[in-house]
């Protein structure tokens, strides 16, 4: 992702699952004009909350200090716990907007209340967030339903690094998004992922 930031110039994203890290989400709040960082378990949220949170100040302290950013979050434990509440923060003088939210898969009210806060992505993020064939249903539902939702919904796309545990989940993954009228395309890593973590970019 860091070598592919201006796919996210300009755009909104959302991560799916984002967990306590939210690493991707994270990444691509150095690019796009808006990120929601999104997990359906109460505990790891707050968690997450907290490393937005220093994420955020960590590069307003950096920025200031005339530096580029080099590390994003710091905390990966997700017994952690932090003040409730939603995040949203200007992470720079654009005023990116980088927020954290409850999103339950393939629960309608859970998804409109994003789409109520003015949530209109043209770019979802999930990193092995399918770890079991019974998630793909209701993960596929609620991407399609944010497709439909998208400023440009033929162009709008999941971006899914996906770590095969069990043949079965996979091909459910490529059927049922084939059944919800979705293109699939596989891209192997070798194929976006700089060579040498110099040739990053810092912004």
């Amino acid at each position: 992702m860091a070598s592919q930031g201006e796919r996210f110039r300009g755009q909104q994203a959302i991560e799916l699952g984002a967990g306590c890290a939210g690493l991707p989400g994270l990444i691509a709040s150095r690019f796009a004009r808006g990120v929601l960082l999104t997990d359906g378990n109460a505990g790891v949220l707050e968690t997450l909350r907290r490393n937005v949170v220093e994420s955020i100040e960590q590069k307003k302290g950096q920025e200031k200090r005339g530096e580029s950013s080099t590390r994003i979050g710091s905390s990966s434990n997700c017994s952690s716990t932090t003040p409730k509440g939603t995040i949203s923060n200007s992470t720079n003088s654009d005023s990116k907007r980088v927020e954290v939210a409850s999103l339950v898969w393939g629960d309608e009210e859970s998804v409109q209340s994003i789409l109520d806060d003015g949530w209109r992505p043209q770019i979802l993020l999930g990193a092995d967030i399918l770890c079991w064939i019974d998630f793909v249903i209701p993960l596929l539902q609620t991407v399609k339903f944010l497709f439909l939702q998208a400023p440009e919904p033929l162009q709008a796309v999941l971006y899914l690094g996906f770590v095969n545990r069990a043949n079965a989940t996979e091909r459910e993954l490529y059927a049922q998004a084939i059944v919800m009228g979705m293109r699939v395309t596989r891209i192997p890593a070798d194929s976006f992922l700089p060579s040498d973590k110099e040739d990053w970019p810092a912004e």
